[in-house]
Parts: structure tokens; sequence; C-alpha cells
């Protein structure tokens, strides 16, 4: 069971902010997978190298760690 919009919903509601202006950061592929398919901008921070998993789309940036981050977000938007 994926997690429900609902949740990812609830920060577009609370920040006033359109999917794309999200960037979802996360561990878990699965979790990736379905803040990507409800329309964030998605970050798998793959720690230890694993191989993906068989999971429809793909992240839009892979990171290693998430020091790398801002890097790819550019200045102004790093926090």
């Amino acid at each position: 069971m994926w997690p429900s919009p609902q949740v990812y919903q609830l920060a577009l509601d609370r920040l006033g902010v359109t999917h794309r202006e999200i960037s979802f950061q996360s561990s878990n592929r699965w979790d990736v997978y379905a803040a990507s398919a409800f329309g964030f901008c998605t970050v798998w921070c793959n720690r230890t190298g694993q191989p993906r998993e068989r999971l429809p789309g793909a992240p839009d940036l892979e990171l290693a760690t998430l020091a790398a981050l801002p890097d790819h977000l550019g200045a102004e938007r790093a926090v």
C-alpha cells in the first residue's frame, strides 16, 4: 500500500505552492516513487549504493549524500 496522496496534498495546502515547487527527499525508494507519482520533484538519497528497486518511474535526482543537495537546488533555495 502506497502513502495516501492526501499526505502530500497537506504540504501544498499548508505552503501554498505547486507540486513542482516541492523537493521531496527520502532514502526509501518506494517513498520517492509515491511522491513522484503525486508530482513532486524527488531526490533519492541512496547512501549505500543500492540497486534500483523494480518500481515505475525514476527519481529526478539520485545522490549518495544530502550534503550535495544544495549544489543541485541552487544556493538561493538551499536551507
